[in-house]
């Protein structure tokens, strides 16, 4: 599964499941849509929590990729 957050149509969080390794939590620059930094977590409830701790994005702003 993936999960996106997006803040004036920038790209700026991805939670990304590696199916037998946890979900990686990329952060990217909106100024140049790169990826800036990325994170392996256990669980994607703690990939929300790194997310909101480092990047203060919104728990409940991520989207479920479709």
């Amino acid at each position: 599964m993936k999960y996106h957050y997006f803040k004036d149509n920038q790209l700026l969080g991805l939670i990304e499941e590696e199916e037998g390794i946890g979900f990686y939590l990329y952060i990217y620059n909106p100024e140049t849509n790169k990826c800036i930094a990325d994170h392996l977590q256990d669980t994607y409830e703690l990939a929300q929590q790194q997310a909101w701790e480092d990047y203060k994005i919104p728990r409940n702003d991520w989207k479920n990729c479709k």
